[in-house]
């Protein structure tokens, strides 16, 4: 939807008065790209006796899935997160809490640089060790451009509002006074939600959607 605001000030110089009109635009445009990167997040869990069982188990359930999708080569790349540890309680029958074990979790962040292999590292990460699937985001590598293409596009659509006003209102754009520039739009990175098996094996990614913004203002007369 989009937003103007039309300010009209008034000027006094001596006896004459001279009318000027500014308009204020909001410019907007968005554009959709197809993703070629996914950030994946694992969790592992581990459960002992001891807090200290707990973590080894943990950390040999990263250690495993580090090394099988290290022979992924330079198309990953892995960080692991913080180890969080908790102890774990049963109620007994006289109502009262028993310490039964401790339960660790951390989770494993696989950058992926070839998105065709979505597949074969979501198997490989629940075949050998993760239990669970945090979220999967979509990036592009070609953010940068594709953000400077919708910024154009948003001065642009300013650009033929104002006009659009201007005639409406039996005037005419002399001047763009300024440009606000705030950068509300963040890199897109939806959360994978749904898996969807395509034809070839592959899974369908969601279309990201790259958005911006400008407030113009401008001098009519």
């Amino acid at each position: 939807m989009k937003m103007f605001l039309c300010i009209l000030c008034v000027g006094f110089l001596g006896i004459n008065t001279t009318w000027a009109t500014q308009l204020v635009v909001t410019g907007q445009a968005s554009i959709k790209v197809h993703p070629d990167l996914a950030s994946v997040t694992f969790i592992v869990l581990g459960e002992g006796h001891s807090a200290s069982d707990a973590k080894q188990i943990a950390d040999q359930k990263i250690k495993m899935i580090s090394h099988v999708l290290q022979k992924m080569g330079n198309r990953i790349s892995l960080s692991s997160g913080q180890l969080t540890v908790r102890p774990q309680y049963k109620m007994t029958s006289e109502h009262q809490r028993r310490l039964v074990g401790y339960k660790a979790s951390r989770s494993v962040i696989v950058k992926l640089k070839q998105l065709s292999l979505l597949g074969t590292l979501l198997d490989s990460g629940f075949k050998h060790g993760a239990d669970g699937l945090i979220s999967i985001r979509y990036q592009s590598s070609q953010w940068k451009h594709f953000k400077s293409v919708v910024r154009i596009k948003a001065l642009r659509d300013g650009q033929q509002l104002a006009a659009q006003f201007a005639k409406a209102l039996g005037k005419q754009v002399i001047d763009l006074e300024s440009i606000e520039y705030s950068n509300s739009y963040q890199q897109p990175v939806p959360v994978f939600r749904e898996m969807k098996l395509a034809s070839g094996g592959g899974y369908q990614s969601n279309v990201l959607t790259i958005k911006d913004s400008v407030l113009l203002r401008f001098e009519l007369k």
